[in-house]
């Protein structure tokens, strides 16, 4: 049997060609999958950012202002505890019953006489806002 050169070459080319090509498939293939990966992650943690300030559902109860003072009593209806992080129009921060409002619970604050006009409160990552 004689092969012939050109056909060896033409042989050569093809499974070079195809080497080629796999390889590219292969490194395409790969960097979709980090992609993807990267995007569930992504998806993943949005979701649990999301399900973690659905599940902080702080209310407000009741308010009281009198000579003693400004309260706010605040109920956690949901099944994630917030804390009280800050508070914005008053240059007191209230005194609190809690620092984590825990599912379930009750949570008192005073303020200190005199308060009055509009407290903004950051509860987990809500706001509320109170007028007294």
């Amino acid at each position: 049997m004689k092969f012939s050169r050109r056909g060896i070459g033409e042989i050569a080319g093809s499974l070079s060609m195809l080497v080629v090509t796999m390889a590219l498939l292969t490194t395409a293939s790969f960097l979709s999958f980090v992609s993807v990966k990267a995007g569930a992650s992504m998806l993943t943690a949005g979701a649990e950012g999301e399900a973690r300030a659905a599940g902080e559902l702080v209310g407000v109860v009741a308010t009281q202002s009198n000579t003693t003072g400004s309260y706010v009593w605040l109920f956690n209806y949901g099944w994630e505890d917030a804390a009280i992080s800050r508070s914005y129009g008053q240059t007191a921060a209230p005194l609190s019953s809690c620092g984590l409002v825990s599912q379930s619970s009750l949570c008192a604050l005073s303020f200190p006489p005199g308060t009055r006009g509009e407290v903004t409160l950051l509860v987990g990552g809500n706001s509320i806002e109170v007028k007294f």
